[in-house]
């Protein structure tokens, strides 16, 4: 017990480095970019937000604060052959991919990119570069690879802690086209967590601030069932690249498959995910009978009511209801009282009621599930799908 309190006293100044390290502070701005971005996109779409962004980013914060925590308590008992410069290529690989996706910030992306990179490069015969590409080369060259293929694995095996404990928090309404071109709605899961970590090296304590995230279109499950899947997903994933890892160290050729696996694996949970949902009975769909519950505003007497996204809504003050103008013409038969009677996610009967008070909104705080139709690229809510599932 002594001897490892003793490998877990960290020089102090290596975590205030780190708290200041240009890649940290790169990192906590990414997260506060997409919180902000979702965050706006919600404001301008419903007016209001659906969770509040600084609550959630300080929620990002903690979770990703304990994990590196964590994994720098487990890097402590062994060297890395880290080195500074292995940070500045990963962390310019990241930036660079996180300006066509932000989940592309991912560390598993980067990772992989200068992994293959690395071993193509120790394939080229001598003097096939020269000046400063070859110096470059050289920096290449000496790129630990099945290290940072060892930490990527460990780190999705946190990530897939964190996606199973907190995965669904701060989801965001988007319209998605199924498998026959329709418009659903459905919530685009897409949250990355910076990690700060200090690592023991041979020159010493080195600050490695790292990212890691995941991506994931949901149109129909709940959110407690698709979190489960996820993160079994990105378990396999994590699982998969560790043993492919390990036949690497013995097996010198199954370094290109851990490499490739590394970046192509972690990119086809995202694809066969969004490839699945779209061939799934849409849960957030607009249906024949009742009004479909695609979102519950905060603060508002549908969320006191106890509606929940998924559910469906059939008669509002004994009047039945399949349109937001259908359940205000209800309201306004009997403004002073709401009874709401409807379908859970499971099919079974719900019954909901309240007094109506003044200040009320008169959709009860109910966004209703997007009317069916083509998904035409030039309207704009094709503009605002893209831009939310840029992020």
């Amino acid at each position: 017990m002594e001897f490892a309190l003793a490998l877990w006293k960290m020089p102090l100044e290596s975590w205030k480095l780190l708290l200041v390290h240009p890649f940290w502070l790169a990192a906590v701005i990414l997260v506060a970019w997409q919180v902000g971005w979702k965050s706006l996109r919600e404001h301008m779409r419903f007016g209001k937000h659906l969770h509040p962004p600084t609550p959630l980013l300080l929620r990002i914060l903690a979770e990703g604060a304990v994990a590196g925590l964590l994994l720098s308590w487990g890097f402590s008992f062994i060297s890395l052959p880290f080195r500074l410069v292995d940070v500045a290529w990963l962390w310019v690989v990241t930036l660079c991919l996180a300006c066509f996706r932000l989940r592309f910030a991912c560390l598993s992306y980067a990772v992989g990119l200068i992994s293959l990179l690395s071993l193509v490069i120790r394939e080229l015969p001598a003097g096939t570069l020269s000046g400063t590409g070859e110096l470059l080369a050289g920096l290449l060259r000496e790129y630990p690879v099945l290290n940072w293929l060892w930490l990527v694995a460990l780190l999705h095996m946190v990530e897939w802690l964190l996606v199973r404990i907190d995965g669904e928090a701060g989801s965001t309404p988007v319209v998605a086209k199924d498998v026959n071109g329709q418009r659903v709605g459905g919530y685009l899961w897409c949250k990355i967590w910076p990690i700060p970590m200090v690592v023991q090296t041979a020159a010493g304590w080195l600050p490695l601030p790292v990212l890691t995230g995941y991506s994931r279109l949901n149109l129909s499950r709940q959110p407690l069932q698709q979190k489960r899947r996820s993160s079994s997903f990105v378990f396999f994933y994590a699982l998969t690249l560790a043993v492919l890892t390990g036949v690497s160290m013995v097996w010198k050729p199954g370094v290109w498959l851990a490499a490739g696996y590394c970046l192509a694996g972690h990119e086809a949970i995202h694809v066969i995910g969004r490839f699945r949902e779209r061939h799934r009975t849409p849960l957030y769909a607009k249906v024949e009978q009742g009004l479909k519950v695609w979102a519950v505003l905060p603060h508002t007497p549908a969320e006191e009511m106890g509606w929940k996204p998924g559910e469906t809504v059939l008669r509002v003050n004994g009047a039945e209801v399949s349109t937001l103008e259908e359940l205000r013409e209800s309201l306004d038969k009997s403004p002073a009282f709401c009874k709401m009677e409807g379908l859970d996610v499971h099919g079974e009967a719900k019954l909901a009621q309240r007094s109506m008070y003044e200040g009320d909104p008169p959709h009860l705080g109910i966004v209703a599930a997007p009317e069916p139709g083509p998904v035409k690229r030039w309207c704009r809510t094709s503009k605002e799908e893209k831009a939310e599932e840029a992020v």
